[in-house]
């Protein structure tokens, strides 16, 4: 339970769904097999130049997981990859 602000009166909260989208998996699911194998994420990053950076590995979504999540098209080719995970999350949730 959580209050609001000024009042003593609780809220209440009710979660409907989860969606969930990471280097670990692209569902809820895969992510928490993933983390109860205790598998690692990190590798070399791909998708832009880092030869003059300190660090040269991170988690990153692989790209074909975005490309395939969302229906072909002039809109969804646009988006920014960031809004191609937000909507692969939303769905899921």
């Amino acid at each position: 339970m959580c209050t609001m602000q000024g009042s003593d009166r609780p809220n209440r909260v009710l979660v409907t769904g989860l969606g969930v989208i990471s280097p670990l998996g692209w569902d809820a699911s895969a992510n928490l097999g993933s983390l109860q194998e205790g598998r690692d994420s990190v590798s070399p990053v791909a998708n832009f130049d880092v030869t003059k950076t300190r660090c040269q590995t991170a988690g990153q979504i692989p790209d074909d997981w975005l490309e395939n999540g969302l229906p072909s098209g002039r809109v969804s080719e646009r988006l920014h990859r960031g809004a191609r995970m937000a909507a692969l999350a939303l769905r899921e949730a």
